[in-house]
């Protein structure tokens, strides 16, 4: 992942990485340019859905973008699954659609 600096647009490296949630990250980023120096704190949490997990959790939940047909989703998740493993992940997903 490339972070810039807000205040010179250079890349920045990552030093520290703290998860603060099922859903955020904390990310500490130092600027690469020497006449700047900046250093700040970045949080990184998912915003919205652009293709459905394969492995949802129940725990979490972030909305579709607006981009996904939900008519289609709908229909694709009411499909019948090969194989009895896979009919939780039908059921969980097809929850988060609502």
């Amino acid at each position: 992942m490339r972070v810039r600096c807000p205040h010179c647009d250079d890349l920045t490296t990552i030093r520290k990485s703290i998860q603060l949630s099922e859903q955020c990250r904390e990310i500490t980023c130092h600027c690469h340019n020497s006449l700047c120096g900046h250093v700040f704190v970045c949080h990184i949490t998912p915003v919205r859905t652009l293709s459905l997990s394969a492995t949802p959790r129940k725990s979490i939940t972030i909305p579709l973008s607006d981009h996904i047909d939900r008519t289609q989703l709908s229909l694709q998740l009411d499909m019948p699954i090969k194989g009895e493993a896979h009919a939780h992940v039908r059921h969980a997903t097809h929850a988060n659609i609502a």
